[in-house]
């Protein structure tokens, strides 16, 4: 299973699981999906993990004025 995940996600989730979260500064992270093709969203306090193969470019203009809330809401 860890084969299937990809560096900078494996790196944010080591941090995670040893109590260090990314920084609350209301910003987005967009790392590669994993080998298997499984995408999806990370929330945390005021920073959103976007595991997906898409432009983090892309992911910015998506957003309603940088509202980073906007990704995980229905």
């Amino acid at each position: 299973m860890a084969d299937l995940i990809a560096e900078p996600l494996r790196a944010l989730l080591d941090d995670v699981a040893s109590g260090r979260y990314p920084a609350p500064d209301g910003s987005v992270t967009v790392v590669p999906q994993s080998t298997d093709g499984r995408a999806g969203v990370f929330g945390f306090t005021a920073h959103t993990v976007i595991l997906a193969d898409v432009d983090p470019a892309w992911v910015k203009d998506q957003l309603p004025d940088g509202f980073i809330a906007a990704l995980i809401r229905p």
